[in-house]
């Protein structure tokens, strides 16, 4: 028997609609992420197939285009429950360059499977960073008798870090037998922390589709666990002083970290109260196993940065800098007044904790609502007209 093909009216409908309020169909096309032939060809053939709808239900830059290719697929057998990846990318951009994977795969409308991934892959890393932080402030504390060593490799390294990790001139580091650089050599070791993140990401996931869930937690500490080694004899010697002083930062960067994997793995576990087929995701599952783990850990994570930062009371520079990296990620994940965040030539960001809006260079808008919509962002761009006069009052923030 014959299966009676699907009526796509209403979702070309809401195309239509769309197309109109971008203006172009170009511009349509391209927050899309689309080409405008393509974007033209559905409305000349009037059919769309089950992988485009898939994807434009997924669509977050319009709810009328998304609403009507659910409603089309349910029409064919399928349902399709996501995730709020918009929102999710968000967040995870508190946590720095390690979480790098989902805002590009958003962009390009990469499918859902791929953007569960992705997602599970930046918090994972994000998990790592924070074990990382909260040992080096320990053993800053102790007079870095020992060092930390990170499970997957630094992308990066904090100014305050150079003190007990030295940059290197990785030309200088790297020669081969004739004296002359390595090259090869050289991108291997910058391959090597985004290959060790991969590698982390494949194993947990793959424990969290197959394996029983005890042992998600205990593979989870196996590649993220920060272990640490002994100093080095030619690294020098740093006054009691400056090493609280690096224990200080490390230590909100530990806080700035964590409150990204706790709020992160919050919206991911949310989301099943309003659509329980998500939670057979991994995604689901690694996001919870996460929030249980460091979520009763937020005392102490807190009770460290107000202990250090009061050691710092006469240096009151870098007191007012910590404040600020607290207020800001405060700001970004519990707060109304949000904050922006800017990824030169690629998107500008505004999240907070009521929602988010992702505007990528090549025109691509992803809004999400989590909370309340009328305090939900409406642009990622600070207007000049719109930007606040006078001094603001701080808002009160975990380590305040």
């Amino acid at each position: 028997m014959a299966t009676k093909p699907i009526d796509c009216t209403p979702v070309l409908n809401a195309l239509s609609k769309f197309s109109e309020s971008c203006r172009t169909d170009a511009a349509a096309a391209a927050q899309l992420g689309i080409a405008k032939g393509t974007f033209s060809k559905w409305f000349k053939k009037r059919t769309l197939r089950t992988g485009t709808l898939q994807a434009l239900a997924a669509f977050e830059g319009d709810p009328a285009v998304a609403k009507a290719a659910r409603q089309a697929l349910a029409g064919m057998g399928i349902r399709l429950a996501t995730f709020d990846f918009g929102h999710i990318a968000s967040q995870l951009m508190c946590a720095g360059p390690s979480a790098y994977i989902l805002s590009p795969a958003l962009h390009d409308n990469a499918p859902v499977q791929n953007l569960e991934f992705a997602a599970a892959e930046d918090l994972i890393a994000a998990l790592a960073d924070t074990h990382y932080y909260e040992t080096f402030a320990e053993a800053a504390v102790d007079g870095f008798a020992t060092v930390p060593e990170h499970p997957l490799l630094k992308i990066g390294t904090a100014d305050y870090e150079h003190g007990i990790f030295p940059q290197k001139d990785l030309a200088e580091v790297y020669r081969d037998a004739k004296g002359e650089i390595d090259w090869d050599r050289i991108s291997q070791h910058i391959r090597e922390p985004h290959s060790r993140r991969s590698e982390a990401a494949h194993a947990i996931w793959e424990c969290a589709v197959h394996e029983p869930g005890h042992r998600l937690f205990e593979r989870i500490i196996e590649k993220t666990a920060c272990r640490l080694k002994d100093r080095d004899a030619g690294t020098p010697t740093l006054s009691d002083q400056a090493c609280v002083e690096m224990a200080a930062f490390a230590a909100v960067d530990a806080y700035k970290l964590e409150s990204t994997v706790i709020e992160t793995a919050n919206t991911i576990r949310q989301a099943v109260n309003a659509e329980r087929s998500l939670e057979k995701s991994p995604l689901y599952t690694i996001a919870t196993r996460l929030f249980e783990m460091r979520y009763p850990m937020r005392t102490q994570t807190v009770g460290r940065v107000v202990s250090l930062k009061e050691r710092l009371s006469e240096n009151t520079e870098a007191v007012s800098k910590i404040d600020g990296i607290c207020a800001f990620a405060y700001q970004a994940l519990y707060s109304n007044r949000g904050a922006y965040f800017f990824q030169a030539g690629f998107a500008t960001a505004q999240v907070n904790k009521h929602g988010s809006v992702v505007d990528y260079d090549s025109g691509r808008l992803v809004r999400s609502v989590v909370g309340k919509k009328r305090h939900a962002p409406k642009r990622a761009i600070v207007r000049a007209d719109k930007r606040p006069s006078g001094k603001r009052r701080a808002e009160p923030t975990h380590c305040s």
